[in-house]
């Protein structure tokens, strides 16, 4: 009995890595489009069309499956010079598709400048995201695991709503800039895979993909940044995220963000051809925890510290030869839920740029001055 479970774990894993093994996407994109302009360039537009034909072969995700998606787009975008200081902006498109039907996606924006150094923005867009076609046609097979799909969930996409508002500033002369934001973003539609079944012998948990979850994000982004003549520059950034959802799902939505982010940097240009550059970051304590794998992380708040220096080659001002740190604070330590762990590093290179008005500001690798504000699970940017 021992030999024959053995070798029935042996040939399903054997089939498991044959089936992912076996995997190939086809897919073809058209677009084209028109620019325009006219009022002396107090207006512009673009409009056109596009299509996208994607076939998937996929054993391990799809079994005998072969899905399809079958894109058709039109869109239209335009700015408007309304007043001498207050632009208009706007686009549109309607998508349509094999799976979902037609769907609208909207975009609006008004950009209002009391004066030459500040601007007032205000946003709102509207976007319909199709999934990939695993959660509708999924049929994957695991050792001791089969998960299905929903052949429901292709007919509903996510439906991202997303409200900003802004105001920039920037003092010419003393090099400073400084920008404030607030913004609300609903994403409805998120998919989990529930546990549908266990059956033995031989042991299976069944799993089906279903609709789960819809949330909420709001929050706030501060930047500031103070540059002098030379190259110096000092820059640092806070942000604030809350999330909210209507599952209560703590590790897959609400506190797998952190609530506060905030960093520090400056890149220092030193005697001769050399710049040192720096970043320091915190990050606020956040739960996160997977599906498949079972697995969580209470992550702590934790420090991060990366630096760079480095010297512009005297044959060329382009290149750069440079030595740098990651994570400097720690020799190792955890982010992710599956166990991976973010180690201490360091690397060394030689950077060429190439193109005009190449930007010789390099900061350390890996990092920018502003912080991102992270995307909901699931929610995909639109082109």
């Amino acid at each position: 009995n021992i030999l024959k479970q053995l070798f029935k774990l042996f040939m399903s894993s054997a089939e498991f890595l044959s089936l992912s093994q076996e995997s190939r996407q086809i897919q073809h994109d058209f677009e084209a489009l028109h620019r325009l302009a006219s009022d002396g360039g107090r207006f512009a537009a673009t409009y056109g069309a596009g299509l996208r034909n994607v076939l998937l072969t996929n054993r391990f995700a799809y079994g005998a499956l072969r899905p399809r998606l079958e894109i058709q787009r039109g869109f239209v975008q335009s700015s408007m010079q309304a007043a001498e200081r207050l632009t208009l902006h706007g686009a549109g498109s309607l998508e349509g598709s094999n799976v979902a039907g037609v769907l609208p996606n909207a975009q609006a924006a008004a950009v209002f400048s009391p004066g030459t150094r500040h601007a007032v923005r205000a946003s709102y867009s509207l976007a319909h995201t199709l999934r990939d076609l695993i959660p509708s046609n999924a049929d994957i097979r695991a050792p001791g695991t089969r998960v299905f799909g929903d052949p429901g969930l292709a007919a509903l996409p996510y439906r991202v709503r997303s409200w900003e508002l802004g105001h920039h500033w920037e003092g010419v002369r003393a090099g400073w800039r400084t920008d404030a934001s607030f913004f609300y973003t609903s994403i409805e539609n998120f998919h989990t895979a529930a546990f549908e079944s266990f059956t033995t012998p031989p042991p299976l948990t069944t799993l089906r993909i279903r609709r789960y979850n819809d949330a909420v994000a709001r929050g706030l982004e501060l930047r500031a940044e103070r540059r002098w003549a030379g190259g110096l520059r000092v820059y640092s950034n806070y942000t604030w995220e809350r999330v909210s959802d209507t599952a209560g799902d703590a590790g897959h939505e609400t506190r797998n963000t952190p609530e506060h982010k905030a960093n520090v940097g400056a890149v220092i240009p030193l005697p001769g051809r050399w710049t040192l550059s720096g970043d320091l970051g915190v990050k606020d304590a956040y739960f996160i925890q997977t599906v498949a794998q079972g697995t969580a992380l209470a992550a702590p708040p934790h420090w991060r510290l990366d630096a760079r220096l480095s010297c512009r080659l005297p044959t060329r001002a382009d290149a750069e030869a440079f030595v740098a740190g990651q994570n400097l604070l720690y020799e190792t330590h955890r982010e992710f839920p599956d166990g991976l762990a973010v180690p201490r590093t360091y690397s060394a290179g030689l950077t060429v740029r190439f193109g005009r008005g190449a930007d010789r500001e390099a900061g350390p690798p890996g990092r920018s001055g502003r912080l991102g504000r992270p995307r909901l699970r699931g929610a995909l940017p639109r082109p």
